[in-house]
């Protein structure tokens, strides 16, 4: 029988889609090794996403990281967890979803497997409802929780000076840069598009 391990992490990571979580569990995962419990089983989100104690596979869990949700009973479960998260501009986050729904459309979710469907231009991306999970989706991690509650926050576009705060805030020596799972080309998109995306993300 596997052996399940409660756990008593000192960091808790939210990855949002599309904000250099990549990158960041690359750095996470030289500074912490096998001590880094990496979210992605369908079971574990359930578990976190809806606040049951969760039990790793691995003993002595130091950090987590995963596109988990901040849930009220983490405050009492994991009462010395930090929690930490990168944000990215709105408008810069959409266009890079767009372009890796565009690579994986017609595998996968729901929604990929829709915007394989409607193959939508970046504009209908940001105003049809199907896309709305993936457009809107700070509200959807952070619905019931405001800054104040994170331990720190990380701007993606100044990855390399926040990843440096980042382990100057825990103690830790300098971290290695890294870029993992980079997309799209800006230069691809017009100003034009760009404060169309801007307006329709902000009309909410």
């Amino acid at each position: 029988m596997l052996a399940l391990f409660p756990i008593h992490p000192e960091i808790i990571s939210i990855h949002i889609p599309k904000t250099a979580g990549s990158s960041f569990h690359a750095v996470l995962k030289e500074h912490y090794g096998w001590r880094l419990k990496h979210i992605y089983k369908q079971q574990d989100f359930h578990t976190l996403n809806t606040g049951k104690k969760f039990y790793s596979n691995k003993p002595f869990v130091k950090a987590i990281h995963g596109h988990i949700k901040p849930h009220p009973n983490w405050k009492q479960q994991y009462k010395n967890a930090k929690w930490v998260c990168w944000f990215r501009d709105p408008v810069e986050r959409v266009i890079s979803a767009y372009y890796h729904l565009e690579k994986t459309q017609g595998i996968g979710r729901k929604h990929e497997m829709r915007f394989g469907e409607l193959k939508p231009d970046l504009e209908e991306f940001v105003t049809l409802e199907d896309f709305k999970p993936v457009t809107r989706i700070y509200q959807a991690y952070f619905r019931k929780f405001t800054p104040d509650d994170l331990f720190f926050i990380g701007r993606t576009e100044y990855f390399n000076e926040d990843l440096q705060r980042f382990a100057q805030l825990i103690g830790a020596k300098s971290f290695r840069s890294v870029s993992e799972n980079v997309g799209y080309n800006k230069a691809d998109v017009s100003e034009e598009i760009i404060t169309k995306l801007k307006t329709h993300l902000t009309a909410e």
